[in-house]
């Protein structure tokens, strides 16, 4: 099965990982527009907008699965504003819960998840992928862990990959590892 990166991370070292892997042919970007989600998040009843997003973000990576390409999602590359650490963060976690959950949807039809940013991954697991516990398996790369599920239900490998971690390559080398492993 195919794999899938999601860059939750907005650090210049994330972007510039962004950059060096979306070079590779066989990836294709999808970017989440941050702002967009924003404007939804704030509105009192925000739940049908967000699935309405959702689905076309959905749709769209199934459409790069079935060209035998690999998703890359990402956030917009450029960090937004609020008037309060407060908003910053709850905004944040919105997002990559946002992320998270989409990914989970699509997990099924997945052969392995690479995962950029502490907050994104650790969402990925909890609320995407439902995971209480995971097995650490080891480094693929120093610094990058790969875990999977304790429980036989989902044997998926998920790379977590911290956000401000690595060289240029790092990400692109992480792919090419699990392209080649997977």
């Amino acid at each position: 099965k195919p794999g899938l990166i999601m860059v939750g991370s907005h650090v210049q070292l994330a972007t510039d990982q962004l950059e060096t892997l979306l070079k590779e042919k066989v990836c294709e970007g999808l970017e989440i527009p941050v702002s967009k989600l924003a404007d939804i998040f704030i509105l009192e009843d925000c739940q049908k907008l967000i699935l309405e997003l959702e689905g076309i973000l959905l749709s769209s990576i199934e459409s790069i699965l079935d060209s035998k390409k690999v998703p890359v999602i990402y956030t917009t590359r450029e960090e937004m504003q609020f008037l309060s650490y407060t908003e910053r963060m709850n905004f944040g976690l919105d997002l990559a819960e946002f992320m998270a959950i989409l990914v989970g949807k699509i997990s099924n039809k997945l052969g392995y998840i690479i995962s950029k940013g502490g907050i994104t991954t650790q969402l990925l697991l909890k609320k995407g992928l439902n995971l209480n516990q995971v097995d650490l398996k080891g480094q693929i790369l120093p610094g990058l862990s790969l875990v999977q599920s304790s429980s036989n239900q989902k044997n998926l490998p998920v790379i977590t990959f911290p956000g401000n971690l690595g060289n240029k390559k790092t990400l692109l080398e992480s792919f090419r590892l699990m392209e080649f492993d997977s």
